[in-house]
C-alpha cells in the first residue's frame, strides 16, 4: 500500500486564503467600531435624559413645598419668590420646604437659589436654622444661555363674565404680592438642543380644615 503525498498550498491558494481572512477581519472590527460607537451613543444620550429627568423633578419638588414657607419668609422680612440680577448673573430666589433630609440643619424650611453661572445651572440651598450652611447642586451643565418667563394670572376688570387671563413676566420682583402660577424654563445646551420646562406653583395658601 503506497501512501500518498499532500500536496502543498500553491501560492494563489495562500494568497486567496489570506484575502478571504483580511475581509473577515475587516467586517468585524468594522462591526465592533460601529458598536462600539452606537454604545457611547446611547450612553450619552442616557446621561442627558437622566440629568434632564433630575433637573424636573427637582425643581418640581422644590417649587411644590414654597407654600408653607411664605409665612416663614415674610417674618425674615423677605419675599418668598424673586428674581435678581447682579452683572451677568441671573438668580431666582425662593424659600422652601426640604423635608426631612439626613443632615439635620437641611431639614425642614430652607431658601433656595436657582442660580445661571459659567454655563452652569446651579442650585443653593441655605439651612435657615444655621444659615453659614449653604449646598451647592450642579443640576446641568454646558448650558450657552438661558431663559425664563413667568405667568400671571390677572383679572379683566372690564369683562362682565370675570375671566382671567395670563401675563407673561422676565422676572419676579419683589413688589408682586403672590406667587407665579407657572414657572417657565427654557435651556439651550452648547450642542445646539434645547430643554424645555415647566413648573406650575400655587398663588395663594390652601387652608387646612379638621373636622370636629
Amino acid at each position: 500500500m503506497t501512501l500518498r503525498k499532500k500536496r502543498p498550498f500553491t501560492l494563489l491558494e495562500a494568497m486567496i486564503s489570506v484575502s478571504i481572512l483580511a475581509m473577515i477581519l475587516s467586517f468585524l472590527f468594522s462591526t465592533l467600531r460601529s458598536l462600539a460607537t452606537l454604545t457611547t451613543k446611547i450612553d450619552k444620550a442616557r446621561g442627558i435624559c437622566f440629568s434632564r429627568l433630575h433637573l424636573k423633578q427637582r425643581l418640581s419638588t422644590a417649587f411644590s413645598r414654597i407654600e408653607p414657607c411664605v409665612s416663614l419668609a415674610t417674618l425674615h422680612g423677605v419675599r418668598p419668590f424673586y428674581t435678581e440680577q447682579v452683572e451677568n448673573i441671573f438668580s431666582l430666589c425662593f424659600f422652601f420646604d426640604g423635608g426631612v433630609d439626613p443632615e439635620e440643619a437641611f431639614t425642614g424650611a430652607l431658601q433656595g437659589k436657582l442660580t445661571y453661572e459659567d454655563h452652569t445651572l446651579y442650585l443653593d440651598t441655605t439651612s435657615l436654622q444655621e444659615p453659614s450652611s449653604t449646598r451647592r447642586e450642579i443640576l446641568c451643565r454646558d448650558i450657552s444661555s438661558m431663559h425664563m418667563e413667568f405667568y400671571k394670572q390677572r383679572s379683566l376688570q372690564n369683562d362682565p363674565t370675570n375671566s382671567t387671563q395670563m401675563e407673561i413676566l422676565d422676572h419676579w420682583s419683589t413688589e408682586e404680592e403672590i406667587l407665579p402660577h407657572y414657572v417657565y424654563l427654557s435651556l439651550t445646551h452648547t450642542d445646539g438642543s434645547i430643554a424645555q420646562y415647566c413648573f406650575a406653583i400655587s398663588s395663594f395658601i390652601q387652608p387646612i380644615h379638621y373636622e370636629i
